[in-house]
């Protein structure tokens, strides 16, 4: 929890973490906003904006949960001894879900008014601390000190999620290579039989592999959006940014409810971040 300037006055926010395993020293997280934005002439819902990524991170923790326990009970009867310290069970990643208040510009978007909770959580964990982990100066690894940002692998911001017709593009070369997994991991669903009808026609339809995430570097690649990974991104952490583009149609309209949504992509979303 924190309070920020706003051009209505200070304002409380409070973002919300939730970690597998908070012991571990390496995270892959996933993220998402919950604020819905404020406007005067009508109550916003923000189903794609952003209800749906909320919905589908939490589908996969909740699917998942069960087999990271079942992993982590797996390796330690396989690999934990005496010889290596533990190391292998230590440096494991883990799952971190981080739900972000205060995206949206309660005025115009602007440097400070934006990403209230992104930039509190990026300037406050670059400032603080971890204590090196002893496992990994058994193994010889440098011990000096490192921020918590250093800890994180990869961090996937989900927004504007949920539309038909939708395709998706990376706009960040140094995280290609997982860019490129998720498209790999989306293609072999595809090729399964395992994603929806509306997918599958569009794989059908283009003649070539063009699903909801799109390989390579595009013309779109070169259309950053600013959004919620930027603060960890100007500070080093790799980031993937999944957001279409263009924009859906309902973006920041009243038309932006559970009537813009198409369940059966959703679902698509859903079993392909459960997979990756």
């Amino acid at each position: 929890k924190f309070s920020s300037n706003t051009p209505f006055g200070t304002k409380p926010f409070n973002n919300i973490i939730a970690t597998k395993d908070p012991s571990a020293q390496r995270k892959l997280i996933l993220a998402a906003h919950y604020d819905s934005k404020y406007f005067e002439e009508f109550d916003f819902i923000g189903a794609t904006d952003s209800a749906v990524p909320c919905a589908i991170i939490l589908d996969v923790a909740k699917s998942l949960n069960k087999y990271f326990d079942e992993r982590l009970d797996r390796l330690k009867s396989g690999y934990y001894d005496d010889k290596d310290n533990g190391f292998i069970l230590n440096d494991l990643p883990t799952l971190q879900l981080i739900f972000f208040d205060g995206e949206e510009a309660f005025k115009s978007w602007t440097s400070t008014d934006s990403l209230y909770g992104s930039r509190h959580l990026a300037e406050k964990w670059g400032a603080t601390f971890v204590v090196p982990d002893e496992a990994k100066e058994f193994q010889g690894a440098a011990s000096r000190s490192k921020s918590i940002l250093s800890q994180i692998d990869a961090f996937i911001l989900l927004d504007l999620l949920g539309t038909k017709e939708v395709s998706m593009f990376n706009t960040h070369p140094e995280t290609q290579y997982i860019w490129d997994r998720i498209a790999n991991v989306e293609l072999r669903l595809w090729e399964e039989n395992l994603l929806s009808s509306i997918q599958s026609q569009k794989f059908l339809a283009s003649g070539e592999q063009y699903g909801y995430f799109i390989s390579g570097w595009t013309p779109y690649s070169y259309s950053k959006v600013d959004d919620d990974h930027r603060p960890f991104r100007d500070k080093g952490v790799p980031c993937v940014h999944v957001i279409p583009q263009p924009f859906p149609k309902v973006w920041h309209t009243i038309h932006d409810n559970e009537d813009a949504i198409e369940i059966d992509v959703v679902s698509d979303y859903c079993l392909i971040f459960r997979t990756f």
